[in-house]
């Protein structure tokens, strides 16, 4: 098997998306913790297990993110319905400003990355997406339901 294109694509992808920017989006989170705010906001009531293994995060980590958030007001943890041991993440209305925030900061970065291109080539561009995100799921499973589609447009 030849690697070395898919590697070359994701080095150019990741740069794409700024991933090794220290901030991401100009706001003042890091990418991972965009990441988890994202998570958080696309599914209310998730638990920091599911999280860490959706993202591939470890776990201490997550809990030190985590930790710092909540300080900070910008997530809250309820007892589950299903056990008091098991923690639920919620945004705050603080967090929910700065998820929207950052999802329209997403969006914005997007458009202006797809700009020069034709609607047909964005149209082809998605369709490709799809395609690659549908091969790699059968390769990949996700640790739980992928519910973005929800607030897409």
């Amino acid at each position: 098997m030849n690697t070395s294109e898919i590697r070359v694509f994701n080095r150019y992808y990741d740069r794409l998306l700024g991933v090794f920017s220290e901030r991401a989006l100009d706001t003042a989170y890091t990418m991972p913790q965009a990441r988890v705010i994202g998570e958080i906001y696309r599914n209310p009531g998730i638990s920091a297990n599911q999280i860490a293994g959706y993202l591939e995060m470890d776990r201490s980590y997550l809990s030190r993110m985590l930790r710092k958030m909540e300080t900070e007001g910008t997530i809250e943890r309820r007892p589950s319905t299903e056990s008091q041991k098991i923690k639920c993440l919620y945004l705050t209305k603080a967090g929910n400003v700065q998820a929207d925030l950052l999802e329209q900061r997403s969006d914005e970065r997007i458009q202006h990355q797809l700009n020069a291109l034709s609607k047909q080539d964005i149209q082809l561009l998605i369709r490709d997406m799809q395609e690659i995100k549908e091969i790699l799921t059968n390769v990949f499973s996700e640790s739980y339901p992928d519910k973005q589609e929800k607030k897409d447009d």
